[in-house]
């Protein structure tokens, strides 16, 4: 059966990439727009394909509480900085910029490598975080 110019399997192979990218999409956004990438994905796609559902819930969940651990690391550094005998010095800034960096490019990294992993058609999980969202139907 022929609709609009496009067979059955041909419509489930693109709903297929579709799909994946979309899942790609959702690891990949913690860089432009964390947690409300994964979360758009999850409330749009999630419902109709279970593979972009587990993929977004990841995602969100990793980014979730990726964003709650840095917010906590900057309040704490900031303290660290403040309260340290001889107060701030820039040897203590640089040192808590480097941390922070450090822990984004790991973040980062995991987000990329777990896209890799979406777009290929792989479950992709992440070591640290707090589940929140449902992975199932």
């Amino acid at each position: 059966m022929l609709v609009a110019g496009i067979t059955p399997i041909e419509h489930s192979i693109t709903t297929a990439r579709l799909d994946r990218r979309l899942a790609g999409v959702a690891h990949a956004s913690f860089a432009l727009a964390p947690v409300l990438g994964p979360l758009a994905v999850y409330l749009t796609r999630g419902r109709r394909d279970e593979a972009v559902r587990r993929h977004s819930a990841a995602a969100f969940d990793f980014q979730v509480t990726y964003t709650a651990l840095h917010l906590i690391s900057v309040v704490a550094l900031y303290a660290w900085m403040l309260t340290a005998a001889g107060g701030p010095s820039p040897d203590r800034l640089l040192a808590a910029l480097g941390a922070l960096v450090t822990t984004y490019a790991v973040a980062m990294t995991l987000s990329a490598v777990a896209a890799v992993r979406a777009l290929r058609g792989l479950p992709a999980r992440y070591l640290v975080a707090v589940p929140l969202l449902s992975r199932r139907g």
